[in-house]
């Protein structure tokens, strides 16, 4: 692991000993005050699911309405994921507009990124699973445009704010955000077998390196997004509670910030804040490496906006860890076991594709 990831690892393990000593003296503390636990203290980060998805309008409308507070809306098109993080000091009707307007930019660029792969593909069986995520994607652009992006999970750091949803029917349950992972992770266990174009036949014998590690993909960063693609070749290493983060390290913090959007097939994925980074470190988890599969493509998306630096370097990273305690499905439960070198080291804007 490498001195900038072992002190972030640290950091979060100072961090989690820290909220667990305060929250356990807290509890105690009201436990002999009261005889029991306040409803207040039991407040935590959760993810409703909606009985219904619902369109971006509906919810900006039933937001205000309500007096709901969304710290990030969620949305599932077939295995595509994603979300938006509301950007602080934002309305909700610039939230939903900036998502809509993600999304579509996501749309547009992974479809055009597959349609380059597919005229560049060698082989029939190369070219058949590159055509189901382009049609993965073109459906999923569809949806868009013709009933528009719908929200199927809502995440709060405020489960009161919830209340006036919950009696007007609109929420199927309510899930402290630990317990969602599993979930979302049934429901993408058909994960995409689509094409690795020539990356396999080049790197498929490419087993020296660490075996949880992908060994090859793509990188594309510019002031725009950062579009990742990479493969695996063994997930063996990966337990029941262990996690995989790809991480995009860009060493210049003027040259893009993260606009909000994030989008990812990994299963159980998950945006990684940023805390008290030195660098921008764009990355996205997932909370179960074990369900990974060998030989399929995964990709991370991430929206940007641009700085005053026209250029920077950048790294690709992997990240191995785990989830302590095993049942806790959030970033603040996820600690780094090992980091791999630079898997492709480049200087951004610029796209490339590398082995490992």
């Amino acid at each position: 692991m490498n001195n900038y990831l072992s002190l972030s690892a640290h950091k979060k393990i100072f961090l989690f000993g820290m909220l667990s000593f305060v929250v356990a003296a807290v509890i105690g503390v009201l436990f002999f005050a009261n005889g029991k636990v306040s409803a207040a203290a039991s407040n935590q980060t959760v993810k409703a699911t909606l009985n219904a998805p619902i369109s971006l309008s509906d919810l900006a409308s039933v937001v205000k309405l309500y007096g709901v507070k969304i710290s990030e809306p969620h949305y599932i098109q077939g295995d595509i994921q994603g979300g938006y993080t509301v950007q602080s000091g934002k309305t909700i009707d610039n939230t939903v507009n900036n998502f809509r307007n993600a999304h579509t930019a996501f749309l547009a660029t992974a479809i055009a990124k597959t349609e380059k792969d597919i005229s560049e593909a060698t082989d029939t069986e190369t070219l058949q699973r590159l055509s189901v995520l382009r049609n993965q994607l073109i459906t999923a652009r569809s949806q868009t445009n013709t009933g528009g992006l719908k929200v199927d999970l809502i995440e709060t750091d405020d489960e009161q704010s919830l209340d006036g949803l919950k009696r007007a029917g609109f929420i199927k349950n309510v899930l402290p955000k630990q317990s969602i992972g599993q979930k979302v992770s049934v429901k993408l266990q058909s994960a995409l077998s689509y094409g690795v174009t020539k990356l396999i036949k080049i790197a498929e014998a490419s087993y020296w390196h660490e075996l949880w590690v992908p060994y090859a993909g793509g990188s594309d960063v510019n002031q725009s997004y950062t579009y990742q693609t990479f493969y695996f070749n063994n997930i063996s290493s990966y337990g029941s509670a262990d996690t995989y983060e790809h991480e995009t390290q860009v060493y210049d913090k003027n040259f893009a910030n993260y606009a909000g959007y994030w989008s990812s097939n990994m299963p159980s994925a998950y945006y990684d804040t940023p805390f008290s980074d030195s660098i921008d470190n764009f990355t996205i988890g997932t909370f179960t490496g074990a369900s990974l599969q060998t030989y399929t493509q995964y990709y991370t998306y991430m929206s940007l906006s641009a700085g005053s630096a026209s250029s920077a370097t950048v790294r690709i990273k992997g990240q191995k860890g785990h989830r302590y305690p095993s049942w806790c499905y959030s970033t603040w439960c996820v600690f780094a076991d090992a980091t791999t070198e630079s898997m492709a080291t480049f200087t951004a804007p610029t796209g490339l594709s590398w082995t490992y």
